[in-house]
């Protein structure tokens, strides 16, 4: 049981969000969608509780399935990082919604959209330390709200939209504490 739960870390960790449970609960699928030249392509994880392995299956780019299996979490960790892979905001924000906490995700949000953020903290509440501070409370809450953010939605446009919320909402209850005597 504990190598299934590395199992489902990891690929939470490289990017795949739970798709469905089957076969009594042994097997668990995951997928994940990644940019591949202007389309989507979907890759799937199978984690089988029963043999203890994880599969990993994606279309190459001559549309052909490919697969490849692991007997343990670290090996999966190890390809994950040979292959490269690029989060989008997308999925950063659906991993988010997933697990707050998810500290890969926190980063590449962070990190991918610094400018943004940096804005939205600037115009709030200038620079200096205490935009420091916020910002790094702006990027938590923005974690919190995650599940707030709809397939449909443009993923950037959100993430703007929520910096702005985020920033706002921070200087309000600030400026609530300071009138209060806080």
């Amino acid at each position: 049981m504990e190598k299934l739960k590395e199992f489902q870390v990891t690929a939470r960790e490289g990017g795949f969000v739970e798709l469905e449970e089957c076969d009594g609960g042994t097997v668990l699928w995951l997928r994940k969608e990644t940019p591949d030249a202007g389309t989507q392509t979907h890759q799937r994880i199978c984690i089988d509780s029963e043999a203890n392995i994880a599969t990993v299956y994606w279309m190459n780019s001559g549309e052909k399935i490919e697969s490849k299996t692991f007997r343990s979490a670290p090996l999966l960790q190890a390809w994950f990082s040979t292959q490269g892979s690029v989060m989008t905001n997308r999925e950063a924000i659906q991993r988010l919604s997933a697990n707050k906490s998810d500290g890969v995700a926190m980063k590449w949000l962070r990190e991918t959209n610094a400018k943004v953020i940096r804005t939205a903290v600037t115009r709030y509440f200038g620079a200096g330390a205490a935009a420091d501070k916020a910002e790094g409370v702006v990027v938590q809450r923005m974690a919190e709200h995650a599940g707030t953010y709809e397939l449909k939605e443009d993923a950037d446009e959100w993430l703007a939209r929520r910096a702005n919320m985020e920033c706002d909402r921070l200087r309000n209850e600030a400026i609530h504490d300071k009138a209060n005597g806080d």
